[in-house]
C-alpha cells in the first residue's frame, strides 16, 4: 500500500472515530433530559400525517423514505418529539466527508467514476431514517443518503407542519401517498 492510500485510510478511520463519538454523546445528552418526550404516549391518540410523492422526486428516492417512515409507525416507533430536537450538524456533515472519502478510496483506479460518483453524493442529503422531530436519533446509524429535494420536502413541508402543534409524545403514522 503506498504512503498516501495508508494516510487516506487513516483519515477515514479517523472520521468514522469521529462520528461514532459524536453520535454517542448526543445519545448520552439525550438520556439526561427530564423535560423531553422519550418515546410515544400511548394515552394520545395517534395521528397519521401523509406523505406524497410530487414531480421532481425521484420515486425510487421517494418510495424508499416513505416506506421506511411508514413502517415506523405501523411499528409504533415515531412520536412527535419535544422542540427543539438535539442535533448536531457536525454527525451529518461528517457522515457526507466518510462517504466522499470512501468513494475516492473505493475507485482509486478509476477517476471518472470517482468523480461521478462523488458529483451523485454531493447532489444528496444526509437522511434521518426516522426524523428527528418524529422521534429519530441523532446517530450515523440513523442515516442514509437521500436526494436533497425529496429529503427537505418530506421533513419541512409534509411531515412538520402536520406535527408542530400536536402534544410531544403523540404517535404518529404515516399515510404514503402517490397522488
Amino acid at each position: 500500500m503506498s504512503h498516501n492510500h495508508a494516510q487516506n485510510d487513516k483519515a477515514l478511520a479517523d472520521m468514522i472515530r469521529r462520528i461514532h463519538s459524536r453520535s454517542d454523546a448526543q445519545d448520552q445528552a439525550r438520556k439526561g433530559w427530564t423535560d423531553r418526550a422519550k418515546g410515544p404516549n400511548n394515552n394520545l391518540k395517534p395521528v397519521t400525517v401523509p406523505v406524497q410523492w410530487k414531480p421532481g422526486m425521484p420515486k425510487s428516492q421517494f418510495a424508499r423514505k416513505a416506506q421506511q417512515l411508514h413502517a415506523l409507525g405501523r411499528r409504533g416507533e415515531l412520536y412527535k418529539a419535544t422542540n427543539p430536537v438535539s442535533r448536531d450538524k457536525k454527525i451529518t456533515d461528517d457522515y457526507k466527508g466518510a462517504l466522499m472519502r470512501i468513494i475516492s478510496n473505493n475507485h482509486k483506479d478509476n477517476p471518472d467514476l470517482a468523480e461521478e460518483s462523488r458529483r451523485t453524493a454531493r447532489s444528496m442529503y444526509p437522511d434521518h431514517v426516522q426524523e428527528l422531530q418524529a422521534g429519530g436519533r441523532d446517530h450515523w446509524e440513523n442515516i442514509r443518503m437521500l436526494h436533497g429535494k425529496t429529503n427537505t420536502d418530506i421533513g419541512n413541508h409534509q411531515i412538520w407542519p402536520k406535527i408542530r402543534d400536536l402534544p410531544d409524545g403523540t404517535p404518529l403514522k404515516i399515510k404514503v401517498k402517490w397522488k
